[in-house]
């Protein structure tokens, strides 16, 4: 794969050095294509702007513009309003940048030169950032190609006398989106990690970070007070209909650490066949109806809800709470399923299975 990067500097000079010591270069297995541009403005017009993997940004120093911000700082605030490109300052005044920081924003002394540039270029390849967006965007691009040449073209009379022309974009926007599902999204995978997730992954139980922070469903993953809560209400009830809604309170579950049960504490103590089977029946949720665990991933630790540890609050209590992860719909479903399960069981006396073992094992003995 060819990689692009961008250096957007109005020094001709220093532009000709960096191109001259990158340009063809091999960096984590992929060769360099290096350009440059002399303003922000200059990159702008370019028809493929998008196709970008790396921007190399002088900081402009020491002068700031009007808002306080140096040249290359609103440049980086205009790029992220319309793309994600990963950026490099470039600069001979890191401090001033060192706020930006990240896995996404890298800053390089320009004393550091070459050997500053590389060592950074190869981090942000490394993360697999550059090469999920091109997955990704060529994954659309093909998709929407193939829809509307071999879908759209073909039928368009049928379609066209058949629904409404607006809805074409609702055909195609559902299509994508479920091109990206989990039955799909191996598609964008490789090897490895397509045979590892043949198993439930941690992050398929999860949205992250949530798409609506306001709209409420069941399965939505809650924090007050450093405490974790599942919301259990019922779609239905949180729907807004004609100003009003039918759940004036609703259902949560508090969360409990996972290493606060006494499978967990069993295990730790004493890792016995026993024990590891009993903790890996908890975690399957395989440990009858009552409980259900949520697996950890770096923003939720493993946990269990309890169903029998629900609370009701009022609806509008739920300003109080901060909606932080959403469950994905597939595991809410299981969720809400499995809390219906609990709460609708008919109760009856334990059967007397030794008394009827005892019986089999006697008309065994007589049948001899």
């Amino acid at each position: 794969m060819t990689i692009k990067i961008l250096m957007i500097d109005d020094d001709q000079e220093q532009c000709r050095q960096i191109t001259e010591l990158i340009k063809d270069e091999i960096i984590s297995g992929e060769k360099i294509l290096l350009e440059t541009a002399r303003s922000f403005e200059e990159f702008m017009s370019e028809s493929k702007k998008e196709d970008y993997d790396i921007i190399i940004l002088d900081l402009k120093g020491p002068n700031r513009d009007v808002s306080g911000n140096y040249m290359g700082e609103s440049i980086l605030e205009e790029i992220k309003k319309k793309f994600f490109i990963p950026i490099i300052f470039y600069t001979g005044f890191p401090g001033e940048v060192q706020k930006h920081s990240s896995e996404i924003i890298k800053i390089v002394n320009k004393s550091e030169a070459y050997e500053g540039l590389k060592k950074e270029i190869e981090e942000i390849l490394n993360s697999n950032l550059p090469s999920i967006k091109k997955k990704i965007n060529e994954y659309i691009k093909e998709n929407l190609r193939d829809y509307m040449w071999n879908f759209v073209h073909k039928d368009w009379l049928n379609i066209s006398g058949t629904i409404d022309k607006e809805l074409i974009s609702y055909l195609l926007i559902k299509r994508l989106a479920y091109l990206l599902s989990e039955k799909h999204i191996s598609n964008l995978l490789e090897g490895d990690v397509r045979e590892y997730l043949d198993l439930s992954h941690p992050l398929d139980f999860y949205i992250y970070p949530p798409l609506e922070k306001k709209a409420y469903s069941p399965g939505d993953i809650l924090i007050k007070n450093d405490r974790y809560y599942v919301l259990l209400t019922p779609a239905c009830d949180l729907e807004l209909k004609k100003s009003r809604r039918k759940a004036d309170n609703v259902l949560l579950i508090k969360t409990i650490s996972l290493k606060d049960t006494p499978e967990y504490i069993s295990f730790k103590e004493n890792n016995s066949p026993k024990s590891k089977g009993k903790l890996k029946n908890l975690i399957e949720n395989r440990n009858g109806e009552r409980f259900f665990f949520l697996p950890k991933t770096w923003f939720i630790e493993d946990s269990l809800l309890d169903f029998q540890e629900i609370q009701v609050i009022k609806y509008d209590g739920l300003e109080e709470y901060t909606k932080i992860i959403e469950l994905n719909p597939t595991h809410a479903n299981s969720l809400l399923s499995k809390f219906v399960r609990y709460y609708n069981r008919i109760g009856t006396k334990d059967i007397d299975s030794e008394n009827i073992i005892s019986r089999i094992e006697e008309e065994l003995e007589e049948d001899n």
